[in-house]
C-alpha cells in the first residue's frame, strides 16, 4: 500500500506538493487516533 502511494506520487506532476500533502494527512490521522486513544475511546 505504501509503496505503490510512493510510486504513484514518484510519477505525479506535483510530486513535492502532493507529497507534502500526504504527509501532513498522515500525521493528522495519527494526531487524531491517538488522540482518541488518550480519552479512552477503546476501553
Amino acid at each position: 500500500m505504501i509503496m505503490q502511494v510512493c510510486i504513484f506520487l514518484h510519477f505525479s506532476c506535483k510530486y513535492d506538493i502532493v507529497f507534502i500533502d500526504f504527509q501532513s494527512i498522515i500525521f493528522y490521522f495519527h494526531y487524531y487516533f491517538h488522540k482518541r486513544r488518550l480519552y479512552g475511546y477503546y476501553k
